[in-house]
């Protein structure tokens, strides 16, 4: 009589989810920053790329036209980047000092105040 009750009871326990489960116990599940996050970021990958067939369906470009334009615009943008990385470091080159620059300038104020500095062949 007792098996039979357990079997009927573990029987109607296979219906129940984790959920009701946790619930029966007074728990619950605890919800991680992905719960929200992860189907939010599925949308916009999903939006993202219709957004990209989308605009491929309807460009006034053919693909080689397109891929040709998008190629020099990125070197153009690519020659843009070098120019101003290299004039930031000039900038930052003339800005700091060298090591070592302090102790050359002072050895020739020492030396050209005592009258011995080094002089150009003319």
């Amino acid at each position: 009589m007792l098996d039979e009750l357990l079997r009927a009871k573990a029987r109607s326990l296979r219906g129940l989810s984790s959920d009701d489960l946790l619930s029966a116990l007074g728990l619950g599940r605890r919800h991680t920053v992905f719960d929200d996050a992860l189907p939010t970021g599925l949308a916009f990958v999903a939006g993202l790329a219709a957004g990209a067939g989308i605009a491929l369906l309807l460009a006034p470009k053919s693909g080689r036209e397109m891929r040709q334009d998008l190629s020099q615009r990125a070197s153009a943008l690519g020659g843009k980047l070098t120019s101003a990385a290299s004039d930031v470091a000039d900038q930052v080159r003339h800005a700091l000092p060298l090591p070592g620059a302090e102790a050359q300038r002072e050895q020739v104020r020492s030396s050209s105040a005592a009258g011995t500095g080094s002089r150009s062949p003319s």
